[in-house]
């Protein structure tokens, strides 16, 4: 029996004695289909489907047996209440079964939505607001004054939700806003943002998967070495010191403390543990406790003021940058951080651990070794804590 539709011919063969069933049999895109039915009606129209999907121009439908046509049909349905097509839903599936070939697709999706972190769409000044006051009690006021004005500026020139920060945004700020800068103060930033966007992420407010790091690596600042004294001047300095300052100047040539951190240490953190000056928590930059050991030489220095208590230095900061200035007028010396310089110098020359001398000044080994390794020699260095009073009493004497 042949069954005909616009030129498209099928062909129904008698019932089969073996089986029962009406064998038929079409061409598609050049090759031959054929289908077994058990009933006549079943048979006809069937083909009569398979030929009018043929003149559509729906030859793979035309090859479909009914069941997969029906099957079709019913997932047409129920991927009509989500808006996609089939097609659509298939290439999905196929490439999302691509990376997870063993395992299921509706476990994994659950999987994705009870881990997703959503993210919130926060302005950059209000999480600048939560991080200034989540770091207020964690570094020193100075400090914090510093990071706070640096923020001040930052949103002033970018006004936009966090999660929508771009590396264009940054580029443009370092590009733009702070191109007269030197490359020291522009590392700051770059720190500043660091620090601002791992407390986002923390917090939700930015993608753990950003990449705006890439744009924030320190770069060279090609600024020279800092200023060191020679252990001469470090003599001048002492020599010509008041007794209210010497024990300062003392104390910030053999440990490498910070002004700030000097202006806060008390006669107590000086004596309260042995062969060691107590920096705690509460007075250093970094928040974290230091301990730094008292060089023979400097304990000599101290030793007249085993008794004093109170404040290592009695005036104000001020007061202490005012005498500071006449002193090294005095001494012909100029510069920034001498003592700090120094001591990072001359101890690393001293011990040669850059991890060690980093924990005692409170600083990142990485940077101190970069600035001051091999600036002096042991020599120098022995020179530099072998002064003492009483060699600078040998000095006056010639």
């Amino acid at each position: 029996m042949k069954i005909h539709h616009r030129g498209q011919t099928a062909t129904i063969y008698q019932k089969s004695t073996r089986d029962g069933t009406y064998r038929t049999s079409w061409y598609a895109d050049g090759k031959r289909i054929q289908r077994n039915f058990k009933r006549l009606d079943e048979a006809k129209a069937a083909v009569m489907v398979a030929l009018k999907n043929i003149v559509r121009g729906e030859t793979t439908l035309a090859s479909l047996t009914p069941p997969q046509l029906r099957d079709a049909k019913l997932a047409e349905n129920a991927l009509s209440e989500l808006g996609i097509s089939l097609l659509d839903a298939i290439m999905e599936y196929v490439a999302a079964k691509k990376l997870i070939p063993h395992n299921s697709l509706e476990i994994a999706a659950k999987s994705w939505v009870e881990n997703k972190v959503q993210i919130q769409p926060i302005p950059l000044q209000t999480a600048v607001k939560e991080y200034l006051n989540y770091k207020k009690r964690r570094i020193a006021p100075r400090t914090y004054r510093e990071e706070e004005l640096r923020l001040e500026r930052i949103c002033q020139s970018i006004q936009k939700n966090v999660k929508d920060l771009t590396k264009s945004d940054l580029e443009h700020f370092f590009g733009k806003e702070l191109h007269h800068l030197k490359g020291k103060s522009r590392n700051h930033y770059r720190q500043t943002f660091r620090q601002l966007f791992n407390y986002a992420v923390r917090r939700d407010y930015l993608s753990e998967k950003h990449r705006l790091f890439q744009v924030l690596v320190n770069q060279p600042t090609n600024e020279s070495a800092p200023e060191i004294l020679t252990p001469a001047e470090y003599k001048d300095l002492l020599s010509k010191s008041s007794p209210e300052m010497l024990p300062v100047i003392a104390i910030a040539g053999m440990t490498g403390a910070r002004r700030s951190e000097l202006m806060r240490l008390t006669w107590q953190d000086v004596w309260s543990v042995e062969n060691y000056i107590e920096l705690d928590a509460k007075k250093t930059k970094t928040k974290q406790r230091r301990l730094v050991p008292i060089q023979p030489s400097l304990a000599l220095w101290l030793a007249p003021y085993k008794d004093y208590n109170g404040s290592l230095w009695p005036g104000s900061e001020g007061s202490f940058h005012s005498q500071l200035q006449i002193l090294m007028r005095k001494c012909g010396i100029s510069g920034q951080n001498l003592l700090r310089h120094s001591y990072a110098s001359y101890r690393l020359a001293q011990i040669k651990d850059s991890s060690q001398v980093a924990m005692e000044m409170g600083n990142s080994p990485e940077k101190l070794f970069r600035n001051y390794n091999q600036l002096r020699t042991p020599k120098q260095s022995e020179e530099w804590f072998s002064i003492t009073p009483s060699s600078l009493k040998s000095c006056n004497k010639h």
